[in-house]
């Protein structure tokens, strides 16, 4: 036995030599070595931020590592599920293993056992976007976008035991890991002491974990996001059948597809019902054969829907809308036939599901069209259908909020509201009172239900949309908690393509909260990053139903104010659909203050309960001293004075001393306070060119209220053609506080001569008979505003492809020239005569703007601006009223003789445009200086620029630059 072993050793070595000289000629003196490759490096950032893949993630965040002791720090309530991000960066392709080490008590009591939690990690898969702005990201067309990775998607990493967790790297690409744990309830105030591993290749890194644990338990919440599931979608995408109708499912008799459907709508719901959304199945219907309803597909998947829930539901959206049932078969909604199908429907609906109380309150949901015109030509089916609602046994009816709004207290007097609708809807929310907390407590008392139905044509949180920065979607039970409202209803969480063959460029849009599992190669639907932070936002307001339970309700409403200044972008002054996003504080470092300052007046609530002891009483004191400094950084997050420029108008004044002409400059400022105390001060011009005579060069500015805009006017006067009127120009404006805070801001304007010509312009895209003359150019791009975004340079605004436009005239026309700087091969071209709009604005292709005010008056009418669109194609399209119009459906056409032709050439494209001046206005100008502003869209990188270089008032005649014409 001895010799076999000897023998079976020799073999081996000699196997080894030679496969060694299989590897080099001179195995003899090569060296072997043994390489151990470097462990995978990781750093934790916080959910809240960096959400980007193409932006820098820092070593070192603040928000969830301790710059001090250089440990992860997470704060945690009883029953709360928290979650943080890995970035992990391997040596080599290979197995990495995670190890989330047990959490032990740093007290000195050794013998208390580690907190039982329950860890959960998912991999981040990123998916293209058009663009992440959040105001590109509520127009955008993504399809035709630039694309942009964004991390969203998240594949769950089953445990490989206790704490531990494997994934397989292919290469050295960085891998996004989110990490979640759930902390149990009934547990005392402790801090844990943990690690976590990254370990592979034989070696490993590690960073400290201190979880503080608050003594309180969360409370269940009193906010619900519903979710509306399209059945119809989930239908075509996952090939169970066909669709007669491509956005309505009625279901067939074969109870092998419902089956099928159901277990896909389960998957869904147990995903959403984990983060706290409810499902609404939406576009499917229960089939009718002879006036009589076949239930049992439908009870199919109602079952899986209750059998996925953990909670009670509140409500279950009844098959019943202005799609269902048909008009086609069963007549109009008030004809005697129809009334009786749809009283029918009800009974047996509330029969076989709502009377077995395990579905919640039935409702309708009634979606009103996006547009005005629509909603008045549909108007009178609309009134029926409510109507017969209500007859119902269980009437909850809701419609969108805009039906009911009276739009005058905001300068409209043209849009009033459908008083007939008002007596029908059981539950719903007037727009107008969204500002009013007392109002809505009204609503309440009177038994009605008060909803929030963001969607991506209203206001600051759009739907599901993917969208930067994240404390939009965050937002969303805040709001609930600001305005008193039962809920926030979203629109289809499932907007998938319409076939698969549109996948891969749907996937740039990815409206979605949760995601097909056969886009990622997976055997279950998958979550979203959008999910966990809807979930963040529930569980923020569950801290603040604590904080009122024990009487720090005052603590609670000061939080939301700060967070939540109103519910619309800019409702104080009018601008519903302005691209401002003041209305909601974005400070991402704010929301996770708020729940420290819940946490800790939480937890020092309890302390002062106890009995005196001197141990109990200094850590309340401690507490005392932290809630001070949280404070404070609070207000520095949150508080604040914006100053901002709605325009700048330019007028011919006669000087009577000399009897020359001047131009004056009148700059309309607006200031809002969003701190605790009113505030006093002024705003001033800073250093002036020597040829400016200032008029008024100073306005006091006396109690500024709360988000109230406070406005006022600063003049300047210069000879008619001093220096610096034309051209793109910047002026210093300072406000100064009376507490002696200072906002600093470059007035910019913009002035331009139209140049004389001395013969007629050919319109054919060829600029060879223009002469030389002075251009609009340095274009800024159009976005979103905010109580910080002034910090950022002007610069930073520049539009990516240059933009310059000539303007010339004769006595009969004005004639502009568009030089249009961009590849050929990015133009996005529509060879039609119609244009998709959205918000108001024109999207999807590459076009050019006008917008003209012939007065100049920066008057608040936007029915007064002639609009003009000249698409790449060479379409001519001519509206009255601007995009702020389009809403009320002012918008509309004028008669015109305008023509327009389109060049195109390898780096860039033009546009020739003669517009007549019988077409703008028949009174002779006493003043020559003219309202323009010139619009540019770059479809293919999602780009909006503008030669006035507005942000927040686009669209206002306020907004325009002025060219002067003497005619």
């Amino acid at each position: 036995m001895y010799h076999k072993r000897i023998i079976s050793k020799f073999a081996l070595c000699l196997f080894a030599l030679i496969l060694c000289s299989c590897q080099s000629p001179r195995w003899w003196r090569a060296r072997l070595k043994f390489v151990v490759p470097a462990p995978a490096k990781f750093t934790a950032v916080s959910l809240d931020s960096q959400l980007f893949s193409d932006e820098s993630i820092d070593e070192i965040n603040s928000q969830i590592i301790n710059p001090v002791d250089n440990k992860i720090h997470l704060y945690a309530a009883g029953g709360e599920t928290i979650c943080f991000k890995l970035l992990i960066k391997p040596a080599q392709a290979g197995e990495i293993d995670i190890k989330f080490a047990p959490l032990n008590s740093v007290s000195a009591d050794k013998t208390k056992p580690p907190l039982s939690v329950r860890w959960r990690i998912y991999k981040i898969l990123s998916i293209p976007i058009g663009n992440y702005d959040a105001f590109f990201a509520r127009l955008a067309d993504s399809s035709i976008l630039k694309p942009r990775t964004f991390p969203d998607p998240l594949i769950e990493i089953k445990p490989a035991g206790r704490g531990e967790f494997k994934i397989q790297a292919e290469d050295t690409s960085p891998i996004l890991i989110l990490a979640e744990l759930t902390v149990p309830k009934k547990q005392t105030s402790a801090d844990y002491s943990g690690a976590v591993t990254i370990s592979s290749f034989g070696k490993y890194s590690s960073r400290e974990l201190i979880l503080h644990k608050f003594s309180f338990d969360l409370p269940e919440s009193d906010i619900t996001i519903f979710g509306l599931l399209d059945a119809a979608t989930l239908w075509r995408h996952y090939g169970i059948g066909t669709l007669r109708d491509p956005n309505k499912l009625i279901l067939p008799p074969d109870l092998s597809q419902v089956n099928q459907l159901a277990d896909i709508i389960g998957s869904i719901t147990k995903i959403a019902d984990e983060h706290g959304l409810e499902i609404w199945l939406s576009n499917v219907y229960p089939r009718i054969t002879h006036n009589e309803f076949d239930w049992s597909g439908y009870q199919a998947l109602v079952r899986t829907v209750l059998e996925n829930s953990t909670r009670d539901r509140k409500y279950w959206l009844m098959p019943i809308d202005l799609a269902f049932p048909s008009t086609r078969h069963f007549g109009q909604p008030d004809s005697i036939v129809y009334q009786g199908i749809i009283d029918k429907l009800a009974r047996e609906f509330n029969k076989k599901f709502i009377s077995k109380a395990a579905m919640g309150k039935a409702l309708a949901c009634l979606y009103w069209p996006e547009t005005y015109p629509q909603a008045r030509d549909e108007y009178d089916n609309y009134v029926a259908a409510a109507k017969d609602i209500f007859k119902t046994e269980q009437p909850i009816a809701i419609i969108d909020p805009f039906t009911s709004v009276n739009f005058k207290p905001f300068g409209w007097d043209n849009f009033k509201p459908f008083d007939k609708l008002e007596k029908y809807i059981a539950g719903y929310c007037p727009l107008e009172l969204w500002l009013d907390t007392d109002s809505i407590v009204k609503f309440h008392k009177a038994g009605r239900f008060v909803f929030w139905r963001p969607d991506s044509k209203w206001g600051t949180f759009p739907g599901a949309k993917i969208f930067y920065p994240p404390y939009l979607i965050r937002s969303g039970g805040w709001l609930c908690k600001r305005y008193a409202t039962d809920g926030i209803v979203l629109g289809k969480i499932n907007d998938w393509p319409k076939d698969k063959a549109g996948i891969d460029t749907y996937k740039s849009s990815a409206n979605v909260l949760v995601y097909p599992s056969d886009w990622f190669d997976t055997t279950t639907v998958v979550g979203s990053l959008k999910l966990k932070l809807l979930h963040r936002s529930i569980q923020d307001v569950r801290y603040l139903r604590k904080l009122k339970e024990i009487g720090e309700g005052e603590l609670a409403d000061w939080l939301s104010r700060h967070l939540i200044r109103y519910a619309y972008t800019d409702a104080f002054d009018g601008s519903i659909w302005s691209l401002r996003n003041d209305g909601i504080c974005n400070n991402p470092r704010a929301w996770r203050l708020a729940k420290l300052i819940a946490g800790y007046t939480i937890e020092k609530h309890s302390l002062d309960k106890q009995k005196v002891k001197r141990k109990v009483r200094t850590e309340s004191e401690n507490i005392s001293e932290m809630l001070k400094t949280l404070t404070t950084q609070f207000r520095q997050a949150t508080e604040g004075i914006t100053v901002e420029l709605e325009g700048v108008k330019l007028k011919n004044v006669l000087d009577s001393s000399t009897g020359k002409q001047n131009t004056k400059l009148t700059c309309y400022m607006t200031a809002r306070n969003f701190s605790d105390k009113r505030m006093k001060g002024s705003i001033e011009f800073g250093e002036k060119p020597k040829s400016y005579k200032a008029i008024r060069d100073k306005v006091s500015l006396g109690n500024l209220s709360w988000a109230w805009p406070t406005e006022g006017r600063l003049e300047l006067i210069t000879p008619a053609f001093g220096f610096g009127v034309f051209g793109v120009n910047y002026l210093p404006i300072i406000f100064k506080s009376d507490g002696g805070v200072k906002q600093y801001l470059n007035c910019r304007y913009c002035a331009l001569a139209a140049s004389r010509l001395d013969f007629p312009i050919r319109i054919d895209g060829d600029f060879s008979d223009w002469p030389d003359m002075p251009f609009a150019g340095d274009f800024r791009r159009i976005c979103s505003d905010g109580l910080n975004a002034r910090k950022n340079p002007d610069n930073a605004r520049a539009a990516v492809w240059k933009t310059q436009v000539k303007i010339g005239y004769d006595k009969q026309n004005l004639y502009l020239a568009f030089i249009c700087d961009q590849p050929a091969d990015a133009l996005r071209m529509k060879y039609s005569n119609t244009i998709s709009v959205s918000d108001g604005y024109p999207w999807g292709e590459d076009l050019v703007g006008i917008f003209i005010d012939p007065d100049n008056t920066g008057a608040l009418d936007p029915m007064k601006v002639y609009h003009i669109i000249v698409k790449a194609n060479g379409t001519v399209i001519a509206m009255r009223g601007t995009d702020e119009a389009y809403r009320q459906g002012a918008s509309k056409p004028w008669a015109n003789q305008i023509s327009a032709a389109v060049s195109v050439y390898k780096n860039a494209w033009q546009a020739e445009v003669r517009i007549p001046f019988d077409n703008l206005s028949k009174t002779d100008k006493s003043d020559k200086w003219w309202g323009m502003d010139f619009i540019r869209v770059s479809a293919a990188i999602g780009e909006i620029s503008s030669w006035s270089g507005t942000s927040g008032q686009f669209g206002k005649p306020i907004s325009l630059g002025n060219v002067f014409i003497d005619r």
